[in-house]
C-alpha cells in the first residue's frame, strides 16, 4: 500500500508578502534586508580608516647623515609622520647651509631659491627625498649641507626634529693628512689644505712659543702642476722655485728683513735629494756659501743621514749638525717630505729611532707609534734624554 506524502514548499514568495499578516510582513522585510547592510559594512572595512583629530607631527628620521662622493646611488632622507596622512599635501624644505655648487642633486629637484618640495600622499606614514653626489674626481673637500622644514600642509605640524645635517665626503680627499699637533719638548700645530688636484694648497703653522703665533703658507703651481712659489702670511718669507726641465734646480728666498738666500739642489737618478747648497745673496762676495746639507739613504729608499755643514775656509767645511734615522717600520709616513716642500721626498716610511749630533752632544730618541684600523699613524711618542713629546695626527 503506497502512502503519498504532500511536500510543503517552505520558501516564501517575496512577491506575496502582502498576503501575510502585517507584523510578519514587516519582520521578514527587515530580516531579508540585513545581509545587504552587512555587505555594505564589510566593504567599508576593506578601506583603512584614517582617524581625524589633532595635526600630525612631522620629523626627520635622523638628525645627521653622511654619504660619499662615489656613492652613486645616493642617500634617501626620510621624514616620519606620527599618524597616517589624512589628505594629499606638500612639505617645503629649505637649504639653510651649503650651496648649489653642482656637486650634488636631489629628487625631487631643488629650486634656484634653495627650496625642496616633497609631496605627501593620503595614508602615508613617511615621505622622503633622494640626494645624489656628482663625482667630479677633484679634491674639493668635504661638504656640509643643512635642510630645514619651513612649511607643511594644513593637517600637518612641524615637529622638534625639523632639520637634518648632511655631509658629502670627498673620496679623493678622504684619508689625506689634515693636521698634526706636537706637545712636550716642542709645541707646534700644523694643518694642511689641498688644491682641486690633490696638491698642497696651504699649510698653517701655529706655535704658542713663537712671536709669530700663526703663519699661513700658500702654495702656487704652474700649468704643469709644478710648485713655483710659496708665500707666507704675515709676509715673513716668500720662496720662488726654478726648474731645469722637470727637475727642481734652485729656489730664491726673500725674507721680510730684505735678506735674500738661494738654495741649489742636486738629485740622484731616482729623483732623491742628495744635496742643498744655501748661498747668501746679500753678501759682498759673490754668493758665498752659508751651509751645505747632504743626504744619504737606506736601501729601502728612506733617508739615513742628514748632515749640515758650514764653511770654515774656501776648501774646508765643519759639521754643525747630523741627524741619523734607523729602524724604519713598514708604515706610511704622512709627512714624508723635507721642509714642507713636496718635491723633496725623503722619508716615505716611519723611523723607529733618531740620533741628533749637535754642539758636541749626542741625543738619542726612540719613536713609538699607534695606528688606526686602516694602518694610518694617529700618535707618535718620542722619548729621549730631554723627556718625551706626543704628536697626534688627524685625517680628512
Amino acid at each position: 500500500m503506497k502512502t503519498s506524502i504532500k511536500r510543503t514548499n517552505t520558501m516564501f514568495n517575496l512577491f506575496n508578502l502582502g498576503n501575510l499578516p502585517k507584523e510578519v510582513s514587516r519582520f521578514l522585510t527587515s530580516f531579508l534586508a540585513m545581509p545587504l547592510l552587512f555587505f555594505g559594512t564589510a566593504c567599508k572595512d576593506q578601506e583603512e580608516i584614517i582617524p581625524q583629530g589633532n595635526p600630525i607631527s612631522l620629523n626627520f628620521k635622523e638628525s645627521s647623515l653622511s654619504f660619499t662622493e662615489s656613492q652613486t646611488s645616493g642617500l634617501e632622507v626620510i621624514l616620519h609622520l606620527d599618524k597616517l596622512a589624512r589628505a594629499n599635501s606638500e612639505i617645503t624644505m629649505r637649504l639653510q647651509h651649503g650651496a648649489l655648487d653642482g656637486r650634488w642633486e636631489t629628487t625631487p629637484a631643488i629650486s634656484d631659491q634653495n627650496e625642496l618640495k616633497i609631496p605627501v600622499t593620503r595614508g602615508a606614514r613617511q615621505v622622503s627625498f633622494q640626494i645624489k653626489p656628482v663625482n667630479d674626481l677633484l679634491y674639493n673637500g668635504n661638504l656640509n649641507l643643512t635642510f630645514k622644514i619651513i612649511q607643511v600642509g594644513p593637517d600637518l605640524k612641524i615637529g622638534t626634529n625639523d632639520q637634518i645635517d648632511l655631509m658629502l665626503i670627498d673620496d679623493e680627499l678622504s684619508g689625506k693628512l689634515k693636521s698634526f699637533e706636537t706637545q712636550g719638548m716642542l709645541t707646534q700645530y700644523r694643518s694642511f689644505d689641498y688644491s682641486l688636484y690633490g696638491k698642497i694648497n696651504r699649510v698653517v703653522h701655529k706655535n704658542s712659543q713663537a712671536s709669530n703665533a700663526d703663519i699661513s703658507y700658500t702654495y702656487l703651481y704652474d700649468d704643469k702642476s709644478q710648485l713655483i712659489r710659496i708665500n707666507s702670511n704675515p709676509a715673513y718669507i716668500n720662496q720662488t722655485f726654478f726648474y731645469e726641465g722637470n727637475v727642481l734646480a734652485r729656489t730664491i728666498k726673500q725674507f721680510s728683513s730684505n735678506q735674500v738666500e738661494s738654495e741649489e739642489y742636486t738629485f740622484d737618478s731616482e729623483n732623491r735629494i742628495l744635496g742643498i747648497t744655501v748661498r747668501d745673496r746679500n753678501a759682498v762676495a759673490q754668493n758665498p756659501v752659508k751651509t751645505y746639507t747632504e743626504f744619504t739613504y737606506h736601501a729601502n729608499g728612506n733617508v739615513h743621514t742628514i748632515t749640515t755643514m758650514e764653511p770654515i775656509s774656501n776648501l774646508e767645511h765643519q759639521v754643525i749638525r747630523k741627524i741619523t734615522y734607523t729602524d724604519y717600520l713598514e708604515k706610511t709616513n704622512p709627512v714624508p717630505f723635507y721642509q714642507d716642500i713636496p718635491t723633496l721626498m725623503i722619508q716615505p716610511q716611519l723611523p723607529g729611532k733618531v740620533v741628533i749630533e749637535e754642539h758636541n752632544t749626542t741625543f738619542t730618541y726612540g719613536l713609538a707609534y699607534q695606528f688606526d684600523s686602516s694602518g694610518k699613524v694617529t700618535l707618535r711618542t718620542a722619548s729621549g734624554p730631554s723627556g718625551s713629546e706626543n704628536t697626534r695626527y688627524f685625517y680628512y
